[in-house]
């Protein structure tokens, strides 16, 4: 498992998200466009789908979001749509100094749009609002912010309890375990799928969704 003892200051040695996929997911978007980045959380080893958004959609909604005050907020905020993520992580998500990104979510902390938590000794931080997460949505779901008609989020209905949760599907990697958050129980996907989100979600997965003729066992 990584280390990391931030606390007043980054100090990871070794970090979750990888800076060469954040990188070429850096060199694909467009200013108006999103991409997802691939992240697998070292402590609780879920995989997910990370925010990236453009710099002018990023000043776009800066301007939208009272408690932002320039795009580089934006920014954070876009990568904790979908995740809690450590302060280490947002740092090389967003390629920001370090102390600008102290200080942006400590000022997110203290207007209480996002959430601190520390999980053996690392600072995590969580989108708390849900007005900023309405925000980021219906800007990601634009048109003109390249999603490509690829729906990333699935409401996964558990088949003992009925408990719903909606999460953002990985784009590149199939999620094949999902704990119910309300009874606990360990779904996996059924016979012939290929992920929790093709046996139990309101959307299949991304590439299912590109390659509708496609059958899950050859994902």
């Amino acid at each position: 498992m990584a280390e990391c003892s931030s606390r007043s200051k980054i100090a990871c040695e070794i970090r979750c998200m990888n800076p060469d996929v954040v990188e070429e997911a850096l060199n694909r978007l467009r200013p108006t466009g999103k991409e997802w980045v691939s992240y697998t959380c070292q402590i609780s080893g879920k995989t997910e789908a990370i925010l990236l958004i453009g710099d002018e959609l990023a000043r776009r909604l800066a301007g939208s979001v009272p408690e932002v005050e320039d795009s580089n907020g934006m920014k954070i905020l876009a990568g904790l749509y979908s995740a809690e993520l450590c302060e280490c992580d947002v740092a090389t998500l967003t390629k920001l100094p370090e102390a600008e990104v102290i200080r942006q979510l400590e000022r997110f902390v203290a207007s209480g749009i996002v959430a601190h938590r520390i999980i053996h000794g690392m600072n995590y931080y969580r989108l708390d609002s849900d007005a900023v997460r309405q925000a980021i949505k219906g800007a990601i779901e634009s048109p003109d912010s390249g999603s490509g008609g690829t729906i990333l989020e699935s409401t996964i209905t558990c088949p003992e309890c009925g408990h719903q949760k909606t999460e953002v599907m990985p784009t590149d990697a199939c999620q094949y375990f999902s704990e119910c958050e309300s009874c606990h129980t360990m779904l996996k996907p059924k016979a012939g799928d290929c992920c929790v989100f093709c046996s139990y979600g309101s959307v299949p997965c991304p590439p299912i969704q590109e390659n509708p003729g496609r059958k899950c066992h050859d994902v």
